[in-house]
């Protein structure tokens, strides 16, 4: 049986002691102190006349699905592919949305999807250092080089491509993010790259169609795009620019008084990253001599 808090304030009143009052009553200090807390107007003032319970009834009373609204929302479902929550909503259930989410992973009509979703029509084989056991396996992207990092009144973009066992790398400067920039760059690419170029990777960007897919038909090499909102397939020339902007862009000392002459900067550091920068993901060797080393083997 339920204890009124008028008992409880008027024994609390008469023995002054929260734990004798718990004793007393069989409940705990807690319940006392509580119901103390909201007794009290002012100092050693407790008043009694508006202390009332909170209903414990639910806000939301679950009840059962009807055969025609089991039909109704299984319909729906397979016509539209909403969640419960919609269904709920367009249907007009009186039940939560948790009750049609269980009724339709019993009838085997959600999903068990992870942090993301992989098109229909699309394989899963993007290159990765794990998967790469050769040269000649490029990961290609592009960044926005923004004024406040090159200098320049404008952005540019720096088109790049890493060999991703060896991680040697290319890049180049354009004004302009387009599909003939795009395969401009992949033809310097194909002829800076000491070593044949067998497959190309990049992600769904619309420089990345047209006529880079034809400059890749022109040179017979394999273009896969990584899967939408999936850069981590890139990670390598992802993280590759991640060291332009902390060891290039970070330090310019002047601002370049056009595109050239940055295109000038950065062919230098590209020329020290691949020949005195020692990587860690090489086992601190250079580029380079990972070239170097794959050819002989």
């Amino acid at each position: 049986m339920r204890i009124s808090p008028r008992k409880l304030i008027f024994s609390f009143k008469e023995l002054g002691n929260v734990s004798q009052v718990a004793k007393r009553f069989g409940v705990s200090r807690m319940t006392v102190y509580r119901w103390v807390k909201r007794s009290k107007t002012g100092y050693e003032i407790f008043s009694t006349r508006n202390l009332k319970r909170k209903s414990t009834r639910p806000h939301l009373i679950h009840t059962k699905l009807l055969s025609r609204e089991r039909e109704k929302i299984v319909d729906l479902k397979k016509l539209t592919h909403l969640g419960a929550r919609k269904l709920r909503v367009l249907l007009r259930l009186n039940v939560s949305s948790s009750t049609i989410h269980r009724f339709l992973k019993r009838k085997n009509l959600t999903i068990k999807q992870k942090s993301f979703r992989r098109p229909l029509f699309q394989n899963g084989k993007a290159m990765r250092p794990r998967n790469t056991t050769g040269l000649g396996y490029l990961q290609i992207d592009t960044k926005h080089v923004t004024p406040e990092l090159s200098g320049l009144p404008f952005t540019v973009y720096e088109y790049a491509a890493i060999d991703i066992v060896s991680r040697y790398k290319v890049a180049v400067l354009l004004p302009e993010i387009d599909s003939e920039s795009a395969s401009l760059a992949l033809e310097f690419f194909l002829k800076w790259f000491p070593f044949k170029v067998l497959y190309v990777q990049t992600d769904n960007g619309l420089e990345y169609q047209r006529s880079f897919e034809l400059t890749c038909l022109k040179h017979g090499l394999n273009h896969y795009l990584i899967h939408k909102n999936s850069p981590n397939e890139n990670a390598v020339i992802e993280r590759s620019f991640r060291t332009d902007q902390d060891e290039f862009y970070y330090w310019l000392e002047k601002e370049p008084e056009h595109i050239g002459e940055l295109n000038e900067w950065l062919q230098k550091f590209i020329n020290q990253y691949n020949t005195v920068r020692p990587h860690q993901a090489l086992n601190y060797i250079t580029p380079f001599e990972a070239v170097k080393m794959y050819q002989m083997s």
